[in-house]
């Protein structure tokens, strides 16, 4: 019987970041004849965007929200945290994202709260800083299964430039069937070094153990998988790293399993 589940295991890789679907925002640098290597590659086909903030002066705008309480801006890719509505020119009342408004930061696209306290069919003002997204095959090439980015001599990508790069990450797909041949692995692991006596406990110290097991098969998957894609070494060494990280973890959780309930106790000086 395993203790660990397939559930479990998924919401611990998840809400640890150790495998990732949608990345936001990752910064990249390019210099002259170098690449930028994107930290969870291979990359969905087509799903990256390459953006940069270029201007310091915001853009600024007046609008009115009409009945359906949306508003689109002059642009969309708006940089997270520079959205700012108020009143007037004069900041005479700022109003609170989420509290009287929301943002669509890819769709450019403002949403007033009618709960709070934005006014319907009022000029107000509104500052916000969008990103510059370039182009791919004009002003960068990208090398999907490697995670790699290159800049394009002719295009508008400065050498040495901060980039923030959008995409989808293929480890985020992790089938169901990977997942279960882990815990049965790390099952394995479990049984044949702990106590028989443990093999029916409900302990949870053996849940986390065989949880952080089965990932650590997972990464050691994904190392190999790295080294046969031909991606650079520190991915797979990473991979490798972390892999090794939850096996030590793992087993001193399983320290105190492997004597017996009954067992002597070692002699003590008296």
């Amino acid at each position: 019987m395993s203790f660990t589940t397939v559930e479990i295991v998924k919401k611990h890789l998840m809400e640890n970041h150790i495998v990732v679907s949608q990345i936001d925002s990752e910064p990249a640098k390019i210099s002259d004849n170098s690449i930028a290597q994107l930290r969870y590659p291979p990359v969905n086909n087509l799903s990256e965007k390459v953006k940069a903030k270029e201007q310091i002066k915001p853009d600024y705008q007046v609008i009115a929200f009409p009945p359906s309480n949306q508003v689109n801006l002059s642009k969309s890719q708006l940089i997270r945290d520079t959205v700012v509505v108020a009143s007037d020119s004069s900041l005479g009342q700022i109003y609170k994202e989420n509290l009287d408004y929301t943002v669509d930061f890819d769709s450019g696209v403002l949403t007033r709260i009618s709960s709070g306290n934005l006014p319907a069919g009022v000029n107000v003002s509104v500052w916000y800083l969008p990103y510059r997204v370039y182009k791919k095959g004009v002003d960068y090439n990208i090398d999907y299964t490697k995670g790699e980015l290159s800049r394009i001599g002719s295009g508008d990508i400065e050498a040495g430039q901060w980039l923030y790069v959008d995409y989808i990450s293929e480890y985020a797909f992790i089938e169901d069937d990977t997942i279960v041949n882990a815990i049965n692995e790390a099952n394995e692991q479990v049984l044949n070094y702990i106590d028989t006596v443990y093999s029916s406990s409900s302990d949870r110290s053996l849940v986390v153990a065989e949880t952080y097991l089965a990932i650590a098969v997972i990464c050691r998957i994904k190392a190999l998988w790295a080294v046969s894609s031909g991606l650079k070494n520190f991915v797979s060494s990473t991979w490798s790293a972390l892999a090794n990280q939850y096996k030590r973890d793992a087993f001193m959780f399983l320290e105190k399993f492997t004597g017996s309930l009954s067992g002597f106790k070692s002699p003590a000086k008296a």
